[in-house]
């Protein structure tokens, strides 16, 4: 009886080494974009309301890729007539946030102020904010609602892919330090370890807080950033109007705070692959 053996280019492709390298060569946005496609997709069977995550998505996705496609062609970006993959991601991350009986007035305000932001609030080449943070804020300014969060639902698969996402950003120091900030105010609350630490916002801290253009890149300014991003939250958090949306509040005032806190190493430097878009 023959042994079947592997193709040796096969078996010669699959080492650790070489997968490492492929995946290091990848543009994050591309793994930030198949990670949220994942947690969208898996938060649409498994929070239990199927119609409702189905018409939250029909209500954001299509939305906000139109008016991002129209943009990057009336303006005429090196993004034109391409897939908007950042885009993309922004649409997933506001659909996640919605509630599942979200009016559609709120969903497209909140996508349609996202995508503005991207083209318009700019300085330097770079939006000036998170985009999707944003969106929520701004349309909380006009009529409170509450944010869903949807992958916090299902901490396991959050807490797998983010890991996967701070190793491709870097991102190590500006979440560990916004966590252990935000952990001692929730214990404050709860007065409980477990519930302080199930309670932290994972998938904020893991895909919203170390997106490569709107934060720092430097080690020092990681640290900065993060700080800034878990006392403005706790901050907003103890104002009424601002309660529902402190997390991305928070991130907002971080935003503006790297042009005053600056760090002197390149902002991709420790980003291998990055290149910013729209």
């Amino acid at each position: 009886m023959k042994t079947i053996q592997m193709w040796p280019w096969l078996r010669g492709a699959l080492t650790v080494s070489n997968i490492k390298s492929v995946w290091l060569e990848v543009n994050p946005w591309r793994g930030m974009m198949l990670s949220m496609v994942i947690l969208v997709v898996y938060g649409i069977f498994a929070l239990g309301n199927l119609l409702g995550a189905l018409r939250v998505l029909a209500l954001v996705v299509p939305a906000g890729l139109l008016l991002n496609y129209a943009l990057h062609h009336l303006h005429a970006t090196p993004q034109k007539g391409k897939f908007p993959e950042s885009g993309f991601i922004t649409t997933l991350i506001v659909s996640v946030l919605m509630p599942f009986d979200v009016s559609a007035g709120i969903a497209l305000g909140a996508i349609t102020f996202a995508i503005l932001s991207k083209h318009f609030l700019r300085l330097r080449g770079e939006h000036l904010f998170n985009p999707a943070s944003l969106g929520v804020v701004g349309v909380s300014l006009f009529v409170t609602f509450p944010l869903a969060w949807w992958p916090d639902g299902y901490l396991w698969l959050v807490i797998l892919l983010g890991l996967i996402n701070l190793w491709r950003t870097r991102k190590y120091v500006q979440v560990a330090t916004f966590l252990l900030i935000y952990f001692a105010f929730l214990f404050t609350i709860t007065e409980r370890m477990d519930v302080a630490a199930l309670s932290l916002p994972f998938f904020f801290a893991m895909f919203m807080l170390p997106e490569p253009v709107t934060s720092q890149g430097g080690l020092r300014g990681q640290f900065f950033f993060g700080l800034i991003v878990a006392l403005g939250a706790i901050v907003a958090n103890e104002c009424a109007w601002l309660a529902a949306v402190a997390l991305p509040t928070g991130l907002l005032v971080a935003n503006l705070s790297r042009y005053l806190i600056t760090d002197p190493a390149p902002k991709y430097a420790i980003t291998p692959g990055f290149t910013p878009q729209h």
